[in-house]
């Protein structure tokens, strides 16, 4: 599992002097969390192990305050770890969701400080049922029987759910919070998670909250106040959320940064974003620079067409080999996109222009982020066809697509890295008749 949501041993303070030892735990320096609640146990006569459980939403620090304390922890891939926890030593930290148990001697004291009160918190203590991957009591689901760097959780807040979902890709944590009424998915709000830090997904279509217009917005803050205070558990001290572009923003949502906020995000800087209307015709609001390119692509019978994701192992090949040469980073992986192109099937396209040789010259990853909008993910142009600038051809073929289908906008993504401006590839978007917008990034302290 990542680094984030792995036990691990943490230092506790220590401090020795003439009159003894002093040791200490303190909150953002030793503590992963903000303490809610602090207890200890000793062992009965009869038995020494405590714990044999797993708690679903709190994380626990353990210290040995008296003798030694074994904790054995289960991973779900078959293994387990073993930690000993002596007087005086570090301390062990165990995040949400791991099966653990305690093994005290005679003279064993176990310390225990956790993030939640004790009503707050949802035990699980079917081992069986834990290990098979699917619990259930009353109007909560626990389920995690997935991929072995992927689990889910569901947990109830007045008529609506909040479900987790998790996945790991090249040491990357990616955890998304779902609002949820029985199977209908209402809201989503991503996250990547690093170096304590909550941040929306960079470039990602989902890379801000998204809520269904039908849920009252007293009920989406009660899932943002949740979300608010489960992250510190997770060792996350701020979060970063990035908002919608303004020209994508509805009444209701504009209403609903009003609610954020109203709890303490604080607006830090703005992206440019830009954006082509498609139901107006392209052509004409081109500049004359790109209308020459685009009737010579024309010329050359250069045609655009909407690939078979069975050609995405390719595809992706052709974008990376396209940014390393130039220097561009690609922040996603084939192993990613394909689990989203299998988990968003209607949602992700590959849109490539071809030459008469069927020489793929430029291509174009691009993903229906509403019914309104479709968004130019990821493109690139083949190093050796710079010259003939083929993704001129292929914008405007997508916006014909868009218009086509109804599809009001297309969404050309930002062009400036938090806040400044990338004035050529601004430009190019400008000249290739996109309009402005801005795209907010909001600050949280979590304290």
């Amino acid at each position: 599992m990542h680094e984030l949501q792995q036990p691990k041993l943490i230092k506790t303070g220590h401090f020795s002097g003439p009159k003894g030892n002093l040791s200490f735990l303190e909150s953002q320096q030793e503590l992963p969390f903000e303490p809610k609640r602090v207890y200890w146990v000793d062992r009965s006569e009869a038995s020494s192990l405590r714990g044999s459980h797993a708690h679903l939403n709190s994380s626990r620090v353990f210290s040995a305050i008296s003798g030694e304390v074994l904790i054995r922890i289960f991973l779900k891939d078959g293994r387990e770890k073993e930690f000993i926890l002596k007087p005086w030593s570090d301390s062990l930290w165990i995040p949400p969701g791991f099966w653990y148990e305690c093994h005290l001697n005679k003279d064993s004291i176990l310390l225990v400080v956790s993030s939640h009160l004790h009503e707050d918190d949802v035990y699980l203590r079917d081992k069986e049922a834990y290990f098979a991957g699917y619990f259930k009591n009353e109007d909560w689901v626990y389920s995690h029987n997935y991929l072995p760097n992927v689990y889910k959780r569901s947990y109830p807040i007045s008529h609506y759910a909040i479900r987790r979902y998790q996945y790991i890709v090249n040491e990357s944590l990616t955890e998304i919070f779902y609002l949820a009424k029985g199977r209908e998915i209402l809201g989503r709000w991503p996250f990547q998670i690093k170096n304590g830090m909550a941040t929306s997904l960079t470039g990602a279509p989902y890379g801000s909250m998204q809520v269904n217009e039908d849920v009252p917005l007293v009920e989406v803050t009660k899932w943002v106040k949740w979300v608010i205070q489960l992250l510190p558990s997770m060792g996350v001290s701020q979060i970063k959320y990035r908002s919608k572009p303004t020209f994508l923003q509805n009444g209701y949502e504009k209403k609903l940064q009003k609610q954020l906020s109203a709890l303490g995000f604080k607006s830090c800087f703005s992206d440019a974003s830009q954006y082509i209307k498609t139901r107006e015709d392209l052509a004409p609001k081109l500049h004359s620079m790109e209308q020459r390119k685009l009737k010579q692509s024309e010329k050359q019978g250069l045609r655009m067409l909407e690939e078979s994701t069975e050609i995405l192992p390719e595809v992706f090949f052709f974008i990376a080999q396209a940014r390393y040469s130039r220097d561009i980073p690609l922040n996603t992986t084939l192993e990613k996109l394909q689990q989203l192109f299998k988990a968003y099937p209607q949602k992700y396209f590959i849109f490539s222009v071809f030459d008469k040789k069927n020489i793929r010259l430029a291509t174009c990853i691009a993903v229906l982020q509403s019914d309104d909008s479709l968004y130019y993910f990821l493109p690139a142009t083949g190093i050796d066809f710079m010259s003939e600038s083929p993704m001129v051809f292929l914008i405007v073929s997508m916006a014909n697509w868009c218009k086509e289908r109804n599809i009001r906008f297309l969404d050309l993504g930002i062009s400036s890295i938090e806040g400044h401006l990338q004035q050529g590839l601004y430009d190019f978007k400008r000249r290739m008749g996109a309009e402005d917008s801005e795209k907010w990034t909001f600050e949280l302290a979590l304290t």
